[in-house]
């Protein structure tokens, strides 16, 4: 554990303070989280997308954040107050979506975040003023747009750094390579006004949140269907503390040299502050330390690699639609790649 860690370094290296020691020990850390992508850094994670409410009415007050519903329609947002994904939350990404019907065109209104709901009063809140014309007993949508990268319940702490693949088991396709990384320019250049809904096939960056530290993705077409789609992913791992430890299969050792290495550094700074420091070679040492760092790293990589060889596969070879078994069952590709054996 962590504790065992910074003391370790403590006992080798004489008026080492303890909560310099801690720093150093996830110094080592981070270093190894960096160096290269280990298999550890590669979970699979779970988005559900919620099927779009589209049950009653509502009304709604140019410059208002409040939006008045129906019975119908608050009974359909009472069924989804607290599932998953939450109906509304403060934090973007987490929450679901509003925007009205269209009243002139056939294209509805702007999207806005749900942060609060009263029931007893059937009342939305949104999280900007409403900035179109007034609107009364006027068809809504109320789905999810925006997504936390996983975990995304808003409490653990964010280490996403990007997407692998986002799978869609229920329409046998995966969304991948440059389909993971549009921007929103790219997003406002294909869709301006977000028309577009059904199932997901490209994700977007939206912004990272600044209240709970996630990143969040819009993801186009906005989902309406109740959908669970599996994300492999990176994620950037967590410092060191008293709840969170090395991966069970991490060799702590390695982390120890790697720590032992910036311990010695800081006895040679403070080898004429402290007589005790005189009394070894820390350059030496040092250097024993980053040989022994070297060694066990390439063995740990080799571990690695035979536990959980990380190789890229993709589906569908140079097509740039999904080749799931729904699709190949119901098209005929054969003229799209100059016939099949």
């Amino acid at each position: 554990m962590f504790q065992d860690y910074w003391q370790d370094l403590c006992a080798s290296i004489p008026r080492l303070p303890p909560s310099h020691a801690q720093i150093l020990v996830n110094r080592a850390w981070a270093d190894i989280r960096d160096f290269r992508l280990w298999s550890w850094l590669v979970p699979i994670g779970y988005i559900t997308t919620p099927a779009a409410i589209t049950v009653g009415v509502a009304n709604v007050t140019l410059g208002s954040v409040s939006v008045v519903v129906d019975a119908a329609a608050a009974a359909a947002l009472n069924s989804v107050v607290a599932a998953n994904p939450p109906l509304f939350s403060t934090q973007v990404g987490v929450g679901r979506q509003f925007r009205l019907a269209s009243q002139t065109s056939g294209t509805p209104g702007p999207l806005y975040n749900l942060v609060n709901y009263n029931n007893g009063t059937q009342t939305l809140t949104l999280d900007r003023v409403y900035a179109e014309a007034n609107a009364i007993n006027q068809r809504f949508t109320v789905y999810k747009a925006y997504y936390q990268a996983p975990p995304s319940d808003g409490s653990s702490a964010p280490d996403f750094l990007r997407y692998f693949t986002v799978t869609n088991p229920a329409g046998g396709y995966t969304i991948r390579g440059r389909k993971l990384y549009y921007t929103q320019s790219q997003l406002n250049r294909t869709d301006p006004q977000r028309g577009a809904t059904g199932d997901t096939y490209i994700l977007a960056s939206y912004l990272d949140d600044p209240a709970s530290g996630n990143v969040v993705h819009e993801w186009y077409p906005h989902p309406v269907h109740l959908r669970v789609y599996t994300c492999i992913y990176q994620k950037r791992g967590l410092p060191l503390s008293n709840t969170i430890d090395v991966p069970k299969t991490f060799p702590a050792d390695l982390l120890m040299e790697r720590a032992y290495m910036y311990g010695t550094k800081w006895a040679l700074r403070n080898v004429a502050t402290f007589p005790e420091l005189q009394q070894t070679n820390w350059v030496a040492a040092y250097q024993i330390h980053k040989q022994d760092f070297k060694e066990r790293l390439i063995q740990v990589i080799k571990q690695d690699d035979e536990t959980s060889p990380l190789v890229a596969f993709q589906q569908g070879g140079i097509f740039d639609m999904p080749l799931g078994g729904q699709f190949l069952q119901s098209h005929d590709i054969s003229r799209l790649v100059g016939g099949l054996d």
